[in-house]
């Protein structure tokens, strides 16, 4: 898998919030500062970093060589992990192993926050409480 340059990601969501901090719907002194934990994330080899609507958490994805593997293919484990914007709170989410090649990996918060979908070799929802799998909803509603 291929990394992504974490300034280029740090800018667009520190732009990102910005935008959003100064918007009606948003006040901009409640807002926490990001910027502890995504220099946590960057430090962790993290990319991908995504706010929650409520702007509490950022979840991130590693991709960790996996120590365990001596097969031919993708040794790497895609990992979710979450932090708090202070840069505390460290907690690895969920996993996929050996994955990823060809394919790009995302993440994206339910409007409640209270879960994440992961694409890597397969998507998955997460619950963000918990880390357990949840079933995806249907196209449909």
């Amino acid at each position: 898998m291929k990394r992504l340059s974490i300034p280029i990601l740090l800018v667009s969501v520190l732009v990102a919030c910005t935008s959003n901090a100064s918007s009606p719907t948003h006040s901009s002194s409640a807002a926490p500062s990001i910027a502890p934990g995504l220099s946590r994330v960057a430090s962790l080899g993290g990319s991908l970093p995504t706010i929650s609507p409520d702007g509490t958490t950022i979840a991130f994805l590693r991709d960790p060589r996996d120590p365990h593997y001596a097969g031919p293919g993708d040794p790497f484990v895609l990992q979710v992990w979450l932090i708090h914007p202070d840069g505390s709170g460290l907690k690895k989410l969920g996993q996929q192993p050996r994955c990823c090649i060809g394919g790009i990996p995302g993440l994206q918060w339910s409007p409640d926050g209270s879960s994440i979908v992961f694409t890597g070799t397969h998507t998955q929802r997460l619950d963000v409480a918990t880390g357990e799998s949840l079933p995806m909803p249907s196209p449909t509603g």
